[in-house]
């Protein structure tokens, strides 16, 4: 016969767990296992939505933040890039020959449009200033210098370039070097100071070999910008620079520099 342990007497004898109709796992009862947690699917619903979420909103806070950076840098780019045009005409022009001696080159500026009816003026002259795209070893001191507007071909765009002839001795004319001041030219404007008044023009070999006693150089680009009315908002910077040789009489040089010292911080 069956013994009962002394552990076991006094109880009564455990039934299958099956006979009374209730299911068992297997392995429900095991010892030293636990069951490990996992998500819902409408927990992994919501945190989907939230990651989502959030996602959404980085990518309009970073793309409100380009745009913002985009903006300034539209607002301070033209501004920039007209005060850098100008430290370059700047140096240009005060490095200029007088049109007479013996490596006399004329100064001539001439008043013109380009084909939307915008200022586009054109100066060409002799300098010593610096040409820093020729080739080492080959920039000569005394150049032609040259500043115009124009449109490259197949673009719509129009640049202020500067052009330089290095050697002014050689026997065949060389291509010039071209330089791009700066783009979306909306105006390049020069005035010039005989001493007495503005001139929109000037032609040394028509004026006993002389330079003007100062110029105005009024400059203005396209901002890409527009304003309420749908234009176009333009960036204008004036600038007026006096020449240290004019060959004007003592009494005109006078004139002339008393006649810009007000205006020269335009």
């Amino acid at each position: 016969m069956f013994e009962r342990s002394p552990l076991t007497a006094g109880c009564r004898p455990l039934r299958d767990a099956t006979a009374r109709g209730f299911p068992v796992r297997r392995g429900a009862f095991s010892l030293g296992r636990s069951r490990r947690p996992a998500f819902t699917l409408l927990e992994l619903l919501v945190s989907l939505t939230i990651a989502a979420t959030l996602a959404a909103t980085m990518a309009a806070e970073l793309a409100s933040a380009f745009k913002i950076r985009q903006s300034a840098e539209r607002a301070i780019g033209p501004s920039r890039t007209q005060e850098i045009a100008m430290e370059i005409i700047r140096d240009d022009l005060q490095c200029a020959l007088p049109p007479r001696g013996q490596f006399a080159g004329s100064f001539v500026g001439t008043d013109s449009q380009d084909n939307r009816g915008y200022d586009a003026d054109d100066l060409i002259f002799y300098t010593t200033t610096a040409s820093p795209f020729h080739p080492e070893g080959a920039n000569g001191e005394i150049k032609q210098m040259e500043l115009t507007v124009y449109q490259p071909q197949g673009s719509s765009d129009y640049v202020l370039v500067r052009r330089t002839l290095n050697n002014a001795l050689a026997p065949v004319q060389e291509n010039p070097d071209e330089e791009i001041l700066c783009r979306h030219v909306l105006g390049f404007n020069l005035r010039y100071f005989d001493g007495t008044a503005w001139q929109d023009s000037w032609d040394s070999t028509q004026l006993n070999n002389t330079l003007p006693a100062a110029i105005e150089v009024t400059l203005s680009l396209d901002t890409l910008e527009l304003d309420g009315d749908g234009k176009p908002i333009v960036a204008q910077t004036i600038r007026i620079f006096p020449f240290p040789c004019t060959g004007l009489s003592p009494d005109a040089a006078s004139t002339s520099t008393s006649g810009t010292s007000t205006t020269g911080g335009n």
